[in-house]
This record gives C-alpha cells, sequence and structure tokens, in this order.
C-alpha cells in the first residue's frame, strides 16, 4: 500500500511561511500521486524534503529560477562549468577569463540563461532564457519541459499540457506545479536512491542531473536538513511510543552507540559524542567537556525547534536520528541578527547596555566635554556625540593628554573622560558579544 502524507503532517513540516494555495495543491494531489507512483515512506521523505529545499519552505511566491546576479562572484559560484564552455564559442572567447565573463553577465539575465542554458538537451541557440529552472523542482530545459508535459497527461486526472509553448505555467498553477514535481520525479528515476536513503545522491540527480559528475548540488546541507526533518514528521513507525527516560535504550549518534536517554545533569563520553555532533552542525554547545549543561540543553532545544521535534532538550531515539541525518545549518536570518533585532525581541541586556552608552555619550557630551573642550580647546564635544566609535580614541587622546600635564583639573577632567570611555567600551563589547552569541545560537535572545 502507498504512503499517505495527511494535512496536518503536511502544514507542520512546511511550517506557517508556506503559500496556501501551494499547501492545497499538495493536499490534495499527494495522496493520490503518491498511489499513483507507489510512494514508500522513505521516497515521499525525500520528495518532499527536495522540494521544500527548493522552494525554502513552500513560501517564495514566484517558482521561477533567478537569473539576475549582482555579483560576479555569486555566478562563478553557481555556473563555473558553464562559464568555462561558453568561454569555447567564438561569442565569448574574447573573454578569455570565467571571472571576466561573469563581471559581463552581471545584471543580465536573459543572457546568463541563454549561457546557462542554450544549446542543451533540445533548447536551441538564444532560447535558454525561456526554459530556465520552474515549479517545486526547478524543470530546466525544452526537453524536460516536453517530458515532463507527457507524463502529466498520464496522471490520473491529468491533461494535455504544451509546456514547450507555455513553460510559466509550472511556476503559476500551483496543481501544475505539484503535478510537473511527481513527473519529473518518476522521469529521472528517483525512486531508487530515495529507497536507499541517499540524499546526496537524489539531490546531484535533481539538482545538477548527474550524481557521478564534480558538480556539487545548489544548497546541499538545505536539503539534508528537510530530508532529516521530513524524518521527523514521517517516523519510520509512527505508532512506536518514545520510552521513557530511565528506560533502557540504545541509540547511534555520529555512528557511536549511546545505551540511555541524554539529558541535562548527563555525563559522560556520549555527551561528548552529542556535544560534537550539535558543534559540527552549528549549534553552540559551550565546552566540548561531556557536561550535559545548561548550553547544551539549548542546543539540543534549538535543534528540536527546528526539526519538528518536541523541544523538551532531551536526547533520544527521534532525535538521535535527526542528528545523524541533518547537515550544519545555514545561520540564515540569524547571521544578519543586530542589537536593535534583540531589542525588539526583549532581550534585558540588549537594551541596558544601550541604555547605559546613551547615559555615557550623554556625560561625554555635557558637563565633562564642556570641561574637556574648556581646558584643551580642540572640540571633543562634537566629536564624542557624532559617534559612539570615536569614544575610543577620545580615551587614548585623553590619558596622552594627562602624561604631558600635572596639572590637576586637567588630571580630573580627563580622568572623568577616560573612565566614562572605558566603560562604554565595555558596554559596547557586552552588546556585540550578546549579538555574536545569538548568531551562533548560543543563547535564543532573551
Amino acid at each position: 500500500m502507498a504512503f499517505a502524507p495527511k494535512r496536518k503532517e503536511i502544514e507542520d513540516f512546511l511550517g506557517p511561511r508556506a503559500l496556501r494555495p501551494w499547501v492545497d495543491a499538495l493536499v490534495k494531489l499527494a495522496p493520490m500521486l503518491c498511489e499513483h507512483y507507489n510512494f514508500s515512506r522513505l521516497q515521499w521523505v525525500h520528495f518532499i524534503g527536495q522540494i521544500a529545499a527548493e522552494t525554502d519552505g513552500m513560501s517564495l511566491k514566484n517558482l521561477t529560477e533567478n537569473m539576475y546576479f549582482t555579483s560576479p562572484a555569486r555566478i562563478i559560484e553557481v555556473y563555473s562549468y558553464r562559464l568555462g564552455k561558453a568561454l569555447k564559442t567564438p561569442q565569448y572567447a574574447h573573454f578569455k577569463t570565467r571571472e571576466a565573463l561573469a563581471r559581463y553577465l552581471v545584471r543580465k539575465p536573459v543572457e546568463l540563461a541563454n549561457v546557462v542554458y542554450s544549446n542543451r538537451e533540445g533548447t536551441p541557440p538564444g532560447m535558454g532564457h525561456k526554459y530556465i529552472g520552474r515549479g517545486p523542482t526547478q524543470i530546466t530545459h525544452l526537453n524536460n519541459y516536453l517530458a515532463v508535459g507527457e507524463e502529466i497527461a498520464r496522471q490520473p486526472g491529468g491533461a494535455k499540457y504544451d509546456l514547450v509553448k507555455n513553460p510559466e505555467l509550472l511556476a503559476t498553477d500551483p496543481e501544475l506545479g505539484i503535478r510537473s514535481a511527481f513527473a519529473d520525479w518518476k522521469i529521472k528515476g528517483l525512486a531508487i536512491p530515495a529507497e536507499e536513503d541517499l540524499v546526496d545522491v537524489v539531490s546531484d540527480i535533481l539538482n545538477t542531473g548527474n550524481a557521478n559528475d564534480n558538480v556539487k548540488p545548489h544548497n546541499l546541507a538545505g536539503r539534508r536538513r528537510w530530508v532529516a526533518k521530513a524524518k521527523v514528521v514521517w517516523p519510520a513507525s509512527s505508532g512506536e511510543s518514545l520510552p521513557k527516560i530511565d528506560d533502557p535504550i540504545v541509540m547511534v549518534i555520529s555512528g557511536v552507540r549511546i545505551n540511555r536517554m541524554l539529558r541535562k545533569g548527563c555525563e559522560g563520553d556520549d555527551v561528548k559524542v552529542l556535544q560534537t555532533r550539535l558543534r559540527d552542525l552549528g549549534y553552540f554547545t559551550g565546552l566540548i567537556d561531556g557536561k550535559f549543561g545548561i548550553l547544551t540543553e539549548r542546543a539540543v532545544r534549538v535543534f528540536q525547534s527546528e526539526h519538528a521535534l518536541e523541544d523538551d532538550g532531551v536526547v533520544g531515539p527521534k532525535t538521535a536520528e535527526a542528528l545523524n541525518s541533518s547537515a550544519p545549518a545555514e545561520l540564515g536570518e540569524r547571521e544578519t541578527i543586530t542589537a536593535k533585532d534583540l531589542k525588539k525581541r526583549g532581550s534585558r541586556t540588549v537594551a541596558l547596555t544601550q541604555r547605559i552608552k546613551r547615559l555615557i555619550e550623554w556625560v561625554l557630551g555635557g558637563t565633562v566635554g564642556t570641561a574637556v573642550d574648556t581646558v584643551t580647546g580642540f572640540g571633543l564635544v562634537e566629536n564624542i556625540v557624532s559617534t559612539g566609535e570615536r569614544i575610543k580614541s577620545v580615551t587614548v587622546r585623553s590619558v596622552e593628554l594627562v602624561a604631558g600635564d600635572n596639572s590637576t583639573v586637567v588630571l580630573t577632567v580627563f580622568g572623568i573622560a577616560a573612565a566614562c570611555g572605558v566603560l562604554w567600551w565595555a558596554f559596547d563589547r557586552i552588546e556585540k558579544y550578546r549579538v555574536e552569541d545569538a548568531q551562533r545560537g548560543a543563547h535564543l535572545g532573551k
């Protein structure tokens, strides 16, 4: 009997950011098409994991490949091989290097698409821009659009679509887009590597078309993480209840056999294995010391919450399976998080440091600053108030002046100014460390 995913499972997996029309289409068609293609549970978790990776959890409003690049380096990173092939053609041979050609192709999406996709798999010269990646599995090239259209017509309830003439339909029609993903899966023979649980091979074939070349599929880590999350939502034995904390248990993390549930207070080499795996996946645990403390618990909780697990901080079989299957986390929004973001989330530490810094700036820009200006006449008030970063240079200048003058007034004024500068710098560092901790996941932003 074929695997049949349920609406709530799909919604829980994709999360609240998923666009409703695409979720509804998937919920409507998945059970029927899973039966038609005889999907097993393993096929389904790989299928939905790959789709989620391609579409950012079905949250993208436009499922059309973006060929508008603003950076030559990014063009080289994604299309290095194709740039090399283009340099061998008369049209682009005069650029000599990939770097030169990439610079030329910046902000030229149509020409870049023609470089990447023309003269391949049935796509005529100068028509690559028409057959760029579209739909949940980012189908490319004329021959693939043709084959997918023919396969959709064979599906239950399917119809004939001229996708060669109207390729944009895969990105704008949710039901057709979902049908195309199942058709693409069938055409590329992905059932075999999925049944063998080979996420990297599935990713290679789906994204690059060749599992035997040296080209790494786009967002491989993201693909591994989404598939790992799918395995949690659709476990191998969904009716199996978790053991109690003190029950005998056997699980494996990073190839090491562990004979107990791991939770706060545990100590030993098995905790080191856990901490090492969490660190390798990008979750902050503090020292790899074999002591399951508050930082390790927080890392486990963050990992669990990102993989649809109950975030209780206890590592059991389901969490262990997800740890083994997942890949290093891309920081995403954490990478660009700011002190302002943390303050909005209710961080008392950041709010306090900012208030103290403003108070110090006010003191330096007020009475003390005026006194310094009066004594020295080199306008510290304007310099200090303009930016907090200049306070550090002001502190250094203050110390230099004091060293050359025995005046009690100068010593007092500059002593206060230097103390204020040091305090400002200290609280600024606290704020920066808090932001860095949030980026690494060392705390939850409070």
